[in-house]
C-alpha cells in the first residue's frame, strides 16, 4: 500500500516539477542561467521558498517529537532553520546545508516525519544510481540531482546535458523515465 501511495505521490510531484527542474547551488537559490527553465515552480523549490519566507522558529515552538527525530537522524546537521510550513498541509520544516547538499525535512503538525528533499551534484550521487544513469546516458553529463525520500523509497530527478540538449529524467530503483527534453539549438522542448 505504501508503494502505491508513494508512486501516486511521485506522479503528483512530477506533474509540478517535470518542466521546472533546474540547477540551484545552495539555499541562497543561485541558478545557472544556461538552463532552459526556471526552478520557481518545482516541488523542492516551493518547499524551500515556503521555509525561506517564513520566520525561523525557536526549538520550543517546534513539536518535540519532530526535534527528537531530526536530531537522531541528522546528527551532523548544523545551522538548522526550523519553520512553520504554510503550504496548506501545515507542519514543520527543517532546512540545512551539509557537505554541499541542501536538505529540507518535513514533519506534520504532530511531529511525524513526512518526507525529505535533497539537492546536490553528481559527486554526492550514490554510485549504483550513477552507474544506472551512465549505463544508459553515457554521453551525457549529470548536472544536478533532486532527491525525494518518502516511506523508505527514493526517487531521483536528474538533469542531464550533452552538446545538443538537456534531459530531465526520473530514476527509481528499477526504472529510468525521460520527463522532458530540451534542444539547445531550437529552444523547444518535448516531454513524455
Amino acid at each position: 500500500m505504501k508503494k502505491i501511495f508513494f508512486m501516486g505521490f511521485t506522479a503528483i510531484l512530477l506533474a509540478g516539477s517535470a518542466c521546472n527542474i533546474a540547477l540551484s547551488q545552495n539555499l541562497n537559490n543561485s541558478t545557472n542561467s544556461d538552463l532552459p527553465i526556471g526552478s520557481e515552480n518545482d516541488s523542492f523549490s516551493m518547499q524551500l521558498n515556503s521555509i525561506k519566507k517564513s520566520d525561523a522558529l525557536r526549538l520550543n515552538e517546534v513539536s518535540s517529537k519532530a526535534v527528537r527525530h531530526f536530531k537522531q537522524t541528522y546528527k551532523n546537521a548544523d545551522s538548522v532553520k526550523w519553520s512553520k510550513l504554510t503550504d496548506g498541509k501545515g507542519g514543520f520544516g527543517a532546512s540545512f546545508v551539509s557537505d554541499g547538499i541542501s536538505t529540507i525535512v518535513r514533519y506534520d503538525l504532530g511531529g511525524n516525519y513526512d518526507c525529505s528533499f535533497r539537492e546536490y551534484y553528481e559527486d554526492n550521487l550514490p554510485k549504483q544510481v550513477r552507474h544506472q544513469v551512465k549505463s544508459v546516458y553515457y554521453d551525457f553529463t549529470i548536472r544536478f540531482i533532486k532527491e525525494v525520500n518518502m516511506y523508505d523509497n527514493t526517487v531521483y530527478l536528474i538533469t542531464l546535458e550533452d552538446k545538443a540538449s538537456w534531459k530531465h529524467i526520473l530514476v527509481t530503483e528499477h526504472k529510468i523515465v525521460v520527463l522532458k527534453e530540451f534542444s539547445k539549438t531550437s529552444k523547444s522542448s518535448s516531454g513524455n
